[in-house]
């Protein structure tokens, strides 16, 4: 049979036993802590290691700070001398930059070539001469304005071009027979032609070359001045004076123009209409102002016709000075004032297409009037109606009382001053062509 008691016994002593066991335990313990010396680190010497693994831990944190802070500054240095540098430094552009500049010098010298090139003209270049008598036969054959421009522009200089620009600004508008009398008074009867001309001879001066030459009769002597561009010789001004009269010149010989006739006169006081207008009288009064005198008279004894005072005084007046070769004149204050050639001549304009013209040169062999007058035209035949004088000249009209020549007291110029009917054939400022040479004064 089971045993149930015996381990029932046996379970109690063992309880027994064990708080037996445990008392013992306990105080084997008590011998063992007594025997047994147990050494441990002093708690002031583990602060002290506390402390150290923190400094440790500082330590890496700051070597890891400083390994991140050279990434970041050679990261830096790496853009700024890999990446912007090459930029300033790039091979490729310092070799540019050194070619440009070995360029430029070459550069600079056949510039500088080509601007000194005109200073002693190439064989190639044709001379100044051979230049001027080109031009010179076409102009020869210019019939009218339109023609005579073309020539301008072909063969003028650009200075030359540029005055016959504002010429032209002056006669727009105008008919076309007076711009073709404006040509043939420049042409015609201001220059010879070139098969009347010799002994052309030139001097260089840079760009500029000045041409001398005589006509065959020896009557005349120019001056023409030449303009280099673009190594090609141009044609800048021409003037022609007379020098000796020893044979009849038929170009200056007065020719009678055909037969006009006088513009209308409403109040029969021998002033046109126009004329009055001109001068701001009355068409419709002979006496104007009312002061017992014509106004004709009074206009040709230069006194004012629509008021009181000197014709100079009329606000319809204006007075005229030509300091260059000394001498005034009075003139229509709505007239237009064109100058051809320079103040040798110079034309006043009435808005209806006439003119009177002014043409100066120099009275070389210093002649009187008569004696000047007589060479030229190869005459003695001067009529003392055709004489007249003036403030400080004395002058003669030739037949058709439309042109005057005159010389002043110390004979140092021939004036001419001529009326220009152009293809019109009236008349219709007579009085006050005869108005202007009578106010005629030399300085």
């Amino acid at each position: 049979m089971f045993n149930i008691l015996k381990k029932k016994n046996k379970n109690e002593e063992s309880g027994f036993d064990i708080d037996n066991k445990k008392s013992k335990e306990k105080d084997y313990r008590k011998e063992i802590n007594d025997n047994i010396n147990v050494y441990v680190m002093p708690k002031r010497f583990r602060v002290v290691h506390k402390q150290k693994s923190r400094a440790k831990t500082t330590g890496i944190f700051i070597i890891v700070a400083g390994v991140l802070f050279l990434i970041a500054i050679s990261a830096l240095l790496y853009f700024y001398l890999v990446k912007e540098k090459p930029a300033a430094t790039e091979p490729a552009p310092p070799v540019a930059n050194v070619n440009i500049k070995k360029n430029k010098t070459p550069i600079k010298k056949i510039k500088k070539e080509e601007t000194q090139k005109p200073i002693v003209a190439p064989a190639t270049v044709e001379s100044p001469k051979k230049s001027y008598m080109k031009a010179k036969v076409e102009f020869d054959g210019v019939a009218n304005f339109n023609d005579f421009e073309q020539m301008i522009l072909k063969y003028g200089s650009v200075n030359r071009i540029k005055e016959f620009t504002k010429e032209k600004k002056e006669v727009e508008g105008m008919p076309d027979s007076f711009k073709n009398n404006i040509v043939s008074l420049i042409i015609r009867q201001s220059m010879p032609k070139l098969s009347e001309i010799k002994d052309i001879k030139a001097t260089i001066k840079g760009n500029t070359a000045i041409l001398s030459a005589v006509t065959n009769d020896l009557s005349k002597k120019g001056t023409i001045l030449m303009a280099r561009e673009n190594n090609v010789w141009k044609l800048d001004s021409e003037g022609w004076e007379n020098v000796k009269a020893e044979t009849k010149n038929t170009e200056m010989n007065p020719v009678k123009p055909a037969e006009f006739s006088n513009g209308l006169d409403s109040d029969k006081d021998g002033l046109t209409d126009k004329e009055e207008n001109a001068i701001g009288s009355d068409s419709n009064n002979p006496d104007s102002d009312g002061d017992g005198y014509s106004d004709l008279s009074e206009l040709l004894n230069l006194y004012n016709p629509d008021g009181e005072g000197k014709l100079e005084d009329s606000p319809a007046i204006k007075k005229y000075k030509n300091n260059t070769y000394g001498y005034s004149l009075l003139y229509p204050a709505g007239w237009l004032i064109n100058k051809i050639e320079g103040d040798d001549s110079v034309i006043f304009k009435s808005g209806d297409n006439y003119f009177i013209q002014v043409i100066v040169q120099k009275n070389v062999d210093k002649q009187s009037i008569d004696e000047w007058y007589e060479k030229q035209f190869n005459t003695v035949n001067i009529n003392d109606s055709q004489r007249i004088s003036g403030d400080k000249w004395s002058g003669i009209k030739n037949d058709d009382g439309l042109t005057v020549y005159l010389t002043d007291n110390n004979y140092n110029y021939i004036y001419t001053i001529t009326y220009n009917l152009g293809d019109m054939n009236i008349s219709e400022y007579g009085n006050i062509f005869n108005m202007m040479v009578k106010s005629f004064k030399v300085n």
